[in-house]
């Protein structure tokens, strides 16, 4: 038998979190009550190691190298997962069903993907981005993935074959390795499926912080009925540590007229560096201070406008104006000030100052005035804009709307200098001269889509994963979009013609409104401009 070769990452994850020793990892590798040999070198093993409480089967995955076995999971497995199943692969995956999150791999999406093959752009670096996880991105996972041949990287598509994808939910699994209690707590039926997301991703240590961000306007409280309080309410399962959070946000929701809207969002204990997973994290400016002398100061009011349902009967003018009065305040800061603590140190003072230097040397056109235009950029400083106009995106998305674009690694690869697939960066022109940004993601009102080959249900599912986000600086609008490339939908620009700055000089399709100038004319008058343009990306079929 060849030698195991554990690695650093046993410590750092499996020993240090889940209980597992290099003995009992050792010992199920060389004495395993169940084995099975996969595709490409992939060994699954299966040892009862009699230990109290849930640390009783560990299951053990290595993959064979030649010289060596190298280490990849190890894991401790439901008694009944191994009393049901016979062999070690399907144990994982009932482990997986039990404790995983939905991923997405190429175009194919499940708890286990046993076989999938994914074509690869050039601009594609790393294969850890070849896996997405489905759902919350403030969910802590381990994923894994093998695939059969190097990483190619090269002018031309790749295919590359994967095997044995999955990935493992951190809180749900420590949760039941170390017996967390759980309670019930009654809560109305339209908002279990997301208060059941919101459980998700609760630290098992009891220490994350539920807010509930209110409407801006003032509506009265109304009295539930007895009726309704049978009817209209189901339990929902919580960590014991988090029993009184919601049973006041179960009064809370019990309360509210129909019409009224709030937000819940968590707030976790120890915050992270959005691109590094750094947990050094220092509040840092969103905006750079060296925009404070080109820009008047002003009050950036972030507002969350909520996806809803509406009767056929209702007209679109009657649904967008209902969706910007269900509007609730999120964070009021000046622009001079206006910063987040999603960064660490190391970043902000590295490759974050570095690109800051190079905007400006961009963007500034002496000590008194910024460009008002971009005619004559090359293609150099057009990907280092669309780098800090994607970086500066991120952090607005993740201020305001509590939204995580991309994967982990994807963040990871933004800060060693790619930019996703999928994503476009463009910009236009503006009279006004000012500071300030629009974000969205979702299919909400705010965001058009025109259907022709698929109902437009689909579409809408489709366009859960659109993101978009406008920014003014000075006279310079700037867009930045991002669609997964496997998405059956394509962004069409319409109203305000704009220059694609990454991909460089790609053409985005235009489509043409014989009202359009009117339409933005108004905007403009209206003080809508920038709204406007980040409205007037519409999503299409392919």
């Amino acid at each position: 038998m060849t030698k195991l070769f554990l690695g650093n990452e046993f410590n750092d994850v499996f020993e240090s979190n889940f209980s597992i020793t290099e003995d009992e990892v050792c010992e199920t590798y060389n004495n395993p009550d169940l084995v099975q040999e996969l595709k490409i070198g992939v060994k699954l093993s299966i040892k009862k190691l009699n230990k109290e409480g849930h640390r009783s089967n560990l299951l053990l995955c290595v993959q064979d190298k030649g010289d060596y076995s190298l280490f990849i999971f190890s894991y401790w497995i439901p008694e009944e997962a191994v009393i049901s199943f016979a062999e070690p692969l399907s144990i994982l995956q009932n482990f997986v069903a039990t404790f995983g999150c939905r991923i997405r791999v190429g175009c194919t999406e499940d708890f286990f993907i046993t076989e999938a093959t994914v074509a690869l752009k050039h601009s594609l670096k790393h294969p850890d981005q070849v896996i997405q996880v489905v759902g919350s991105e403030h969910v802590p996972c381990q994923y894994y993935f093998f695939h059969n041949n190097e990483f190619i990287v090269s002018d031309t598509l790749v295919f590359l074959d994967v095997y044995y994808a999955f990935s493992v939910n951190n809180n749900k699994y420590t949760s039941w390795l170390y017996k967390l209690t759980e309670v019930g707590v009654k809560v109305p039926k339209e908002w279990y499926n997301r208060l059941s997301d919101l459980v998700e991703v609760l630290e098992p240590n009891g220490k994350t912080q539920l807010k509930i961000l209110r409407p801006k306007h003032n509506l009265s409280i109304h009295e539930t009925s007895e009726k309704e309080k049978l009817e209209d309410f189901i339990e929902i399962s919580v960590p014991e540590k988090y029993r009184h959070q919601f049973n006041y946000i179960s009064n809370v929701l019990t309360s509210l007229k129909p019409n009224e809207k709030i937000v819940i969002v968590p707030s976790f204990s120890a915050p992270k560096c959005l691109f590094c997973d750094s947990k050094n994290v220092s509040k840092e400016h969103i905006f750079p201070k060296w925009l404070k002398p080109f820009l008047d100061k002003k009050i950036f009011n972030s507002t969350i406008y909520l996806n809803d349902s509406y009767d056929e009967s209702t007209s679109y003018d009657e649904k967008l104006l209902s969706l910007f009065q269900s509007g609730v305040e999120g964070h009021k800061e000046n622009s001079h000030g206006y910063t987040t603590q999603t960064v660490c140190r190391q970043c902000n003072n590295t490759w974050m100052s570095n690109i800051e230097n190079k905007a400006k040397a961009i963007l500034a056109a002496d000590d008194e005035r910024l460009i008002s235009s971009l005619a004559h950029i090359n293609k150099d400083d057009a990907n280092i804009l669309s780098r800090w106009l994607l970086k500066i995106s991120l952090l607005l998305a993740d201020k305001i709307t509590y939204y995580r674009v991309f994967s982990v690694n994807e963040y990871k690869n933004i800060k060693a200098g790619y930019i996703p697939n999928g994503v476009i960066v463009e910009v236009a022109y503006s009279e006004s001269y000012s500071l300030n940004f629009v974000v969205n993601h979702g299919a909400n009102l705010l965001v058009q889509i025109g259907a022709k080959k698929i109902s437009i249900d689909k579409a809408k599912k489709l366009a859960e994963s659109y993101f978009v986000t406008s920014i003014q600086i000075g006279k310079l609008l700037f867009r930045v979009s991002y669609l997964p490339p496997s998405s059956l939908l394509l962004r069409k620009a319409s109203l305000k013609r704009t220059e694609t700055l990454y991909p460089w000089k790609v053409d985005l399709p235009f489509h043409e409104l014989d009202t359009g100038e009117e339409i933005w004319s108004g905007s403009v008058s209206d003080g809508l401009e920038l709204h406007m343009f980040n409205f007037s990306m519409i999503l299409v079929d392919r």
